[in-house]
């Protein structure tokens, strides 16, 4: 049976390296992201044979992560099959990356039942378009910003320091969008976390500021090989422009060594998947869900 243990911020020198071997843009492949969300998601991890097994407790597993070819990953599905059985788990996959998928089907076969995953799809856009907002599909968006920089404002590249900027700002947020548990609960959980481990975990951040007062936010980390991932953006619904222009300025400000940025899925909202589409994504990287039967 494979040893599934907690996380804790010493582990990142160790866990790491296995995602940047696999080199995905996946927002979730990088030791902070799991970090972060072990606030609300726990998750316990193993190390095996080159593998590493990431289990979110009582939900679901992510593909054995490494770097060998395929029959190191099918003996790798094998140790979390034989586990699954010895523990009574279902076996199911989540966040499955297209190679991996087909790694997968070749394995298992009828085995294997692949679910409607369209709603975790992560939408990548090319920097250089978020940056500059070029041409008539940008029109209106570029408008929105240029009526934000008329009102007193002012940009910060987060530090750690900004914390209480950050919260304060956050839980008003959540006043306004009535969070009063469920999944915003534990995104509140996740961006505490991140800020309290801003510097160790590596992450990058940016507050827009208006007459003084935080409106906008948003933190991020770098993922898979020259791709950007953002993990947090809020904004005051109520201040126009706030949105495009945190936007567009974190992209400006931090992410000049990136050729994309991930936004990450829109989680089947109708809202969110309308503007997430409005900037005009280069592609959608599909990440699949999946149960193997035992």
């Amino acid at each position: 049976m494979l040893n599934f243990r907690s996380v804790t911020l010493s582990d990142k020198d160790r866990i790491e390296p296995y995602y940047k071997k696999r080199g995905c843009a996946a927002a979730q492949y990088t030791f902070a992201a799991g970090f972060i969300w072990d606030a609300g998601y726990p998750l316990e991890v193993c190390e095996d044979d080159g593998y590493l097994f990431v289990r979110y407790v009582g939900y679901s597993y992510l593909c054995p992560v490494g770097s060998g070819d395929e029959a190191a990953f099918a003996a790798a599905m094998a140790k979390l099959e034989a586990h699954c059985r010895e523990t009574g788990d279902k076996l199911h996959l989540h966040n499955v990356p297209n190679e991996e998928k087909e790694m997968l089907l070749r394995i298992y076969g009828d085995r294997l039942t692949i679910l409607d995953s369209r709603d975790d799809f992560e939408y990548i856009y090319d920097r250089q378009a978020l940056a500059d907002l070029p041409g008539k599909k940008y029109h209106g968006k570029k408008g929105h910003v240029r009526r934000f920089m008329e009102t007193d404002w002012e940009y910060r590249s987060l530090t750690a320091a900004m914390a209480d900027d950050v919260l304060s700002m956050h839980s008003a947020w959540c006043r306004d969008n009535d969070c009063k548990g469920g999944e915003l609960c534990k995104e509140r959980k996740a961006v505490r976390r991140a800020l309290d481990y801003f510097d160790e975990l590596g992450l990058k951040g940016a507050v827009l500021y208006q007459g003084g007062v935080p409106v906008a936010y948003t933190i991020g980390e770098p993922t898979g090989n020259s791709t950007f991932a953002v993990h947090f953006e809020k904004a005051f619904a109520s201040v126009q422009g706030a949105y495009p222009a945190i936007n567009q300025m974190f992209v400006q400000h931090e992410m000049g060594d990136f050729s994309f940025v991930n936004r990450e899925e829109d989680t089947g909202d109708e809202g969110l998947r309308k503007a997430k589409l409005s900037y005009k994504p280069v592609r959608l990287l599909e990440l699949w869900n999946m149960d193997i039967a035992l």
